[in-house]
Parts: C-alpha cells; structure tokens; sequence
C-alpha cells in the first residue's frame, strides 16, 4: 500500500481525534474547578464503555453476516483477501459511528438509577417513572437494534454481489476497455437471488418484527401530543391508539411471513403482507 495514501487518512485521524481531546480537557477543567471532577469522569466512562459494546456488537453481528455470505457463495479464503478487507473497513467505520451515536450516559444512569413516582397514568396505567427514565431507554435499546438490522441488511446484500462471479462477457455498449477490450460484467441474477433469499428474509423479517416493537412505543406518545390540550385527546384515545396498534401487529405478522420464508422460499405471502402494511 502507497503510504502517500495513508498521509492524510493520519492527519485527518489526529485532527478528529485532538478536536475530541480538547473538548474532552475543557470539559474536565470546569467540573474540576465546580468539585464535580468524579461526576464528570462517570459521565466520560459511561460513554466511553457504552460505545465500545454497541460499537463491538454491531462489528460481531455484521461480519457474523458477511461470514455467513461467503459460505453461501462459496468463496475460496485465498480469492477474497481483497474483498474480507473492504468489508472489514466498512463494518469497522460503522462499528465506530454506531458506537458515537449510542454512547449516551444521560439516558443509561438515568435508567439504572431510576425509582417509581408512585403515580400512574390514567391511560395505561404505566408508573410515571416508566416516561421518565423507562422509555426512553427502551427507545435507546431499539433504536441501537433497528440501525444494526438495517445496516447488517445493506452490508450483506452488497456483499452478496461483491462475493459473486459475474461473467465477463464482450460487448460493444460497454464504457470501460482493457487493453482495446471492450467488457461487460454481467451478474448472475437468478443465481444471487436465489442464495441470498434465506438471509435477507430472516433480515427484513428482525426489521418489521422491531417496527413492530416501535408502534407498540410509539402508543406511548399519545400522551405527549400537542393541540388545545396537552395531551393524549379524542381522536388519539379512539382513532389513531387503534391505527398504531393495528399497525404493529401487521408489522409483526409481516416480519413472521419473512421468517418462515427460510422454509417457504416463496416471496408471495411476504409480497402480499407487504401490500397490507401498505394498504393500511
């Protein structure tokens, strides 16, 4: 590898990395300075260790995936050193980014540390902490796994091409040339389609399964629309509780139809519950 081409991946690293670092210092001063220096050094290690798992669960499922589709194409170790790198690359830079994104003390030891109201609301009958402290760790919880399933998802259907044997074939439309050769990478899409289905169906089938999860929370923000009054009304309590409720549990028998595709290995019964989920 060209270490010209490492040069500015280094120094973009470093400037990231010493912007992070002044901020981080800054911050450390002034909670030093207020005598909160341990409040502060809770807040930095939460953070850290909390992006380090979310970042380190998402690299093990993803290249659990990837690996999943080498076997299924049935790649030779030896002809994919060049591909295991890029992928590696991909679901490393992701890894990171997804662990910036849910490294988020507030949330985390507001939950830990929670204790009930002793009041509840007149709609579910949850205990107000659960609003407070409960949901929006549930909500932390599920966001972290629909963004892995959804990226686990692109990444694998990618490599699905990227680990394939498309046949090189002349053509006379085509823009690249090797060598005064004209050529044309065609895939072998009756091939790939049929090798990645038992995968992606599983995949789509954990994304509306937790979209499922989603509307079941999203009931929960009834209570906190705005309008005249503050607060879940008249058409939330009898039209749209009833909507999203109805939406969650299509979403739920549409991620079932995915899952049983493993076995079925037809995309109608998805297809069709798809249409419904639409149509409603």
């Amino acid at each position: 590898m060209n270490i010209k081409n490492i040069i500015p991946v280094l120094i973009f690293s470093v400037f990231i990395i010493a912007s992070a670092a002044i901020g981080v210092f800054a911050d450390l001063f002034w909670f030093a300075n207020m005598g909160y220096e341990n409040v502060f050094l809770k807040m930095f290690f939460t953070n850290i260790w909390l992006g380090v798992i979310t970042g380190s669960i998402f690299f093990v499922i993803s290249n659990l995936n990837i690996k999943l589709v080498k076997r299924t194409m049935k790649e030779k170790k030896k002809e994919t050193k060049d591909k295991d790198i890029v992928f590696y690359g991909l679901t490393g830079l992701f890894s990171v980014i997804v662990g910036m994104i849910f490294s988020n003390w507030s949330i985390f030891l507001k939950y830990t540390n929670s204790v009930p109201f002793g009041k509840s609301d007149p709609v579910f009958g949850a205990d107000i902490a659960f609003y407070a402290f409960g949901l929006p760790f549930y909500m932390f919880v599920y966001g972290f796994l629909l963004i892995s399933v959804i990226l686990t998802g692109v990444l694998s259907l990618a490599a699905y091409f990227v680990y394939s044997k498309p046949k090189e074939v002349k053509s006379e439309e085509v823009e690249i040339e090797v060598n005064d050769i004209q050529f044309n990478y065609r895939f072998n899409w009756p091939d790939i389609t049929k090798k990645m289905m038992p995968h992606m169906s599983v995949l789509i089938g954990l994304f509306f399964i937790l979209l499922s999860a989603g509307f079941g929370f999203a009931q929960y923000g009834l209570l906190f629309t705005g309008g005249t009054v503050y607060g879940a009304g008249f058409t939330d309590l009898n039209v749209n509780l009833l909507v999203i409720q109805v939406l969650s549990l299509i979403s739920f028998v549409v991620g079932s139809l995915f899952i049983l595709n493993l076995k079925i290995r037809k995309w109608k019964f998805p297809i069709e519950g798809l249409k419904v989920f639409a149509g409603v």
